[in-house]
């Protein structure tokens, strides 16, 4: 059962304003809410809709008119962020610290999109640069945790989601990642308080409803699990994970037909999902499906090839079907991964030994 991910804090509100004051040259340009940029957009769209029909163009528009705004380098690179192009979007950050030096802003989204390149540590000095002028950016502090946390450092991460509640207790994104951080420790008790938390600020918040069920069933308390996986599926039906999770508590309680009915939900919507497709293995073989056991465990292999787990099971299928030679090959795997596999360790030694190159039958 996995948690699902660390929210990472949404890109800065775009340090935007009125294009023609950044036309004008001005450096030092107030914050705009979100619902004042989309008035100001609103407005330039009436004048200019045929430029401005999106705010890649816009911001495209506004630079060749001025390549020296610092401003548009940074919302540029925040809409190329939104598209995952982290190359370019990583150029014009570039660029507006180059003509800002002091936008703290710009750090911030550099992180970011140095996070999604994978690039952590150097994600972690970008928010370092944005906290140090303004100690109290709180989404820097929270995604600064969130690298440490994608990094293993959970315990590092804690602090940073901890001073970001202290800014502001009601930021939403920090309660959940400090109660994933918890989750992983096995602390399920605080982090059922801070999803709890996350809950009566974002009630449709769908992920936290079903990290909290995943903290509940870690309890064993699972009908509550049940009850929050269904909050989670009615409020997003095609969530992939709660799906998963909640046919793993199913199951846990017997109910196996209805495990696999969430199962194949699970794989149907993420056909990458490899735990989905090994829990469906489980639940079929529980079945006697056999066949149906064999081919998703070998589903979850080709996404994760490493899947230690499935390689156990799918060795055992095999072998409890006398292919003692396949069932050899997905059984040694599972030792080389996690040498203290003692129930592969068993099995394998439970096989016909190998006689000239190939297996007694």
């Amino acid at each position: 059962m996995s948690n699902s991910p660390l929210t990472l804090t949404s890109n800065h509100t775009p340090s935007a304003g009125l294009i023609t004051l950044c036309a004008a040259g001005l450096s030092r340009l107030p914050r705009w809410t979100a619902g004042t940029v989309l008035l100001v957009l609103g407005m330039l769209t009436w004048q200019r809709g045929h430029i401005y029909c999106n705010l890649d163009t816009l911001w495209h528009d506004t630079l060749a008119k001025n390549p020296g705004c610092w401003m548009a380098h940074n919302n540029l690179g925040n809409v190329l962020l939104d598209k995952k192009d982290f190359d370019r979007a990583i150029q014009h950050f570039n660029t507006a610290l180059r003509l800002k030096p002091d936008c703290t802003d710009a750090y911030y989204n550099l992180g970011n999109a140095l996070t999604g390149q994978g690039k952590l540590d150097e994600a972690i000095q970008q928010y370092t640069k944005a906290l140090q002028i303004e100690p109290d950016y709180i989404r820097a502090q929270n995604n600064w945790g969130n690298a440490l946390a994608a990094k293993g450092k959970v315990d590092d991460a804690i602090p940073h989601y901890t001073q970001a509640l202290k800014i502001n207790p009601n930021f939403a994104d920090a309660h959940n990642n400090l109660a994933k951080a918890l989750f992983e420790k096995g602390d399920m008790d605080a982090a059922i308080l801070h999803y709890t938390k996350v809950l009566e600020l974002e009630p449709d918040y769908a992920p936290a409803q079903s990290n909290l069920a995943d903290a509940l069933a870690g309890k064993g308390n699972l009908d509550e699990a049940i009850f929050h996986y269904a909050q989670a599926l009615k409020i997003d039906p095609n969530f992939a994970d709660a799906h998963n999770n909640l046919g793993n508590v199913l199951a846990e309680k017997g109910n196996m037909g209805e495990a696999i009915q969430h199962f194949t939900k699970a794989v149907q919507i993420n056909p990458n999902l490899a735990d989905a497709h090994y829990n469906l293995g489980l639940a079929s073989e529980w079945e006697g499906k056999l066949d149906e056991a064999v081919q998703q465990y070998k589903d979850a292999l080709r996404i994760r090839p490493d899947f230690a787990g499935a390689h156990y099971s799918l060795g055992t299928m095999l072998a409890s079907q006398g292919k003692f030679a396949e069932a050899r090959h997905h059984l040694v795997k599972p030792l080389r991964l996690r040498p203290d596999y003692r129930e592969a360790e068993q099995q394998l030694r439970a096989l016909p030994p190998v006689v000239k190159g190939s297996v007694r039958e």
